[in-house]
């Protein structure tokens, strides 16, 4: 089964490509005259989230955090004398933590050339309070949105059952009942970089959007928290604010193609086994609805029987029964009334009706009476009624139920409800089987007249997370069928969700920064990395793994994706202050790690 295909064609050279890249001959970078121009570097604070501390690779870890991009850019700062006391609360060596588990790594490649990426055992001690150290000048903490930065106790530990706090920042928190900004301004900073706002909006969209229940920070929070967060710095003179960058461009939501669920030729028994499985499955939705489709037929059938062989003869007897006797006492009153007025007595009048109805010319008369009567919308209506209250009766239901569910036995109806839910079954499944080669991913959704199964196939629109391929390798392998869960996949009015809340947020970014501060587009400078961006000779996309930019985890970068970003700040700052703040050297950084 080919989960990778659509990520990585060929493999064979690359950890060599890779290594020699490392100490390829760097190109002579000739440093201007350096100058502070307008700007005081003196004390740097850096604020932000995991982007701010160096996470990457899925957690945090000490490697990370001293090549994060405020360390590089402090080094920048201390060649112009500022950021002398720069620090940054550094984890222990080794795995680090992500929550559950520690860093990942690329550990090998199996045997169709495809790389296999294991996370390490987490380390519990990178929680281990290292305040004493303090205060640090690196205030990034992984997992903070913007308005956390403000929380007065997110680094109380008392605070972390309710979610108030954050254990990334109860680590190294000056006290307990301390902000992340308030750490920072008690410095007394002279510039200030700040890094935040993805978190606001990207718990949505690696949480699967709508399905994952994380929701998007709204604009206005938003705009109040970055407002407040600015006003607290208000005593550096200095600062750099950076915009988000266009997230969904990360390998965690492109690296997996819609269409990369694929299997080989020698894969056609477990090809076969799937989609057994699916229809399996499927049928066991649809065949409810046919078997009471089927029944509503038989039974209406039943019903019509019982009425035209049973309730109708017995109700129409009954009311022809009672016509005739009708019929007969208004034919026998007739006469006698005819009598009399011929002079008869009441007995003679009587004697001479009697005769007439037992006589054929009067059964005749009465006959046609009758049946006239009996033509009558009245009777007929009276007659229909009867039908529909004998009908109603319980014992009639019961026989009714009784007879269905005979039928329903039969091998003829069986037959109909196998042919009905093969029909059917074709028809709902036509786009949702897979075969030898690439299949779109199968998604688990809402049931609806579009999607009556609950299932639809991904388009090219669809966006599929990175964490759908071990999910559905798991699910082939225990030979389940390959359906994916919402969580998974952002479909397209999700995304514009996503988009629509990181323009809003540039906005104000943008704004907070006014006419003081530098204004950092990392959003215009990621696209070009998107796109393909060359620098000092080394190539950088969006591709997983090989595109050197982002880590392991397809949203944090790499060293030297950092190193880029820091340049992006020094840019910004230059341009802004005049000043000269050296380029970072961003080989002289790893992107990464080949086994």
């Amino acid at each position: 089964m080919k989960l990778y295909k659509k990520l990585f064609s060929r493999w064979t050279g690359v950890a060599m490509i890779a290594t020699m890249g490392l100490f390829a001959c760097q190109p002579e970078i000739d440093e201007p005259t350096l100058t502070t121009g307008s700007a005081d570097f003196t004390t740097y604070v850096a604020l932000g989230n995991s982007l701010t501390s160096g996470y990457a690779d899925g957690a945090l870890y000490r490697e990370g955090q001293v090549n994060s991009y405020p360390e590089m850019m402090a080094m920048s700062m201390q060649k112009l004398g500022g950021a002398a006391s720069f620090s940054t609360p550094l984890v222990p060596e080794g795995n680090g933590s992500g929550g559950a588990t520690g860093k990942i790594e690329l550990t090998g490649f199996n045997e169709k050339g495809r790389p296999m990426l294991t996370p390490t055992q987490n380390d519990p001690s990178v929680f281990a309070s290292v305040a004493a150290g303090g205060p640090y000048q690196n205030l990034g903490v992984p997992g903070a949105r913007s308005f956390h930065l403000l929380f007065d106790g997110y680094g109380n530990p008392s605070n972390l059952s309710t979610g108030l706090a954050n254990p990334f920042f109860v680590r190294f928190a000056t006290s307990a009942n301390a902000s992340v900004v308030a750490d920072a301004a008690a410095q007394n900073p002279t510039f200030f970089t700040l890094w935040i706002g993805n978190n606001d909006v990207l718990g949505y969209a690696t949480s699967g959007g709508d399905q994952g229940g994380d929701q998007i920070t709204p604009k206005p929070l938003f705009e109040q928290a970055i407002n407040g967060i600015v006003a607290g710095l208000d005593g550096a003179s200095g600062g750099a604010i950076a915009n988000i960058p266009n997230i969904l461009g990360a390998p965690y939501f492109k690296a997996v193609a819609y269409n990369a669920f694929e299997f080989e030729p020698e894969e056609e028994a477990l090809v076969t086994a799937l989609n057994a499985g699916l229809r399996a499955n499927a049928s066991a939705g649809v065949r409810p609805l046919v078997e009471a489709g089927v029944r509503a037929e038989v039974r209406s059938q039943v019903v019509a029987g019982a009425i035209e062989t049973i309730i109708r003869p017995a109700v129409v007897a009954g009311a022809r029964a009672n016509v005739t006797t009708e019929v007969t006492a208004g034919v026998r009153a007739g006469v006698i009334q005819q009598q009399l007025a011929g002079g008869a007595t009441q007995a003679q009048a009587e004697a001479a009706a009697d005769a007439y109805i037992a006589s054929a010319d009067g059964q005749a008369d009465i006959t046609t009476r009758v049946d006239a009567a009996m033509d009558s919308e009245l009777v007929k209506a009276g007659i229909e009624a009867e039908i529909q209250t004998q009908l109603a009766l319980p014992s009639t239901q019961a026989l009714i139920e009784s007879q269905t569910d005979q039928q329903m036995q039969s091998e003829a109806v069986q037959a109909i409800i196998e042919t009905q839910l093969s029909s059917q079954l074709d028809a709902l499944l036509a786009n949702l089987t897979v075969s030898v080669g690439a299949n779109p991913f199968i998604i688990a959704t809402e049931r609806s007249a579009e999607f009556p199964l609950g299932l639809r196939p991904a388009t090219p629109d669809d966006l599929i997370l990175l964490t759908a391929s071990n999910y559905l390798g798991a699910e082939a392998a225990a030979g389940r069928p390959p359906l994916l869960p919402e969580r998974f996949v952002l479909d397209p009015s999700e995304q514009a969700k996503v988009d629509a809340a990181v323009a809003e947020y540039n906005t104000v970014l943008q704004a907070a920064a006014g006419a003081k501060y530098a204004y950092v587009d990392m959003n215009g400078f990621f696209n070009q990395v998107l796109g393909g961006y060359t620098y000092q000779g080394v190539n950088y996309d969006a591709r997983f793994i090989l595109g050197g930019a982002f880590s392991l985890d397809g949203i944090h970068l790499t060293q030297r994706g950092y190193a880029l970003a820091g340049n992006e700040f020094i840019k910004a700052i230059n341009a802004k202050y005049n000043s000269k703040l050296p380029w970072i050297d961003v080989n002289n950084y790893k992107g990464i790690t080949f086994p």
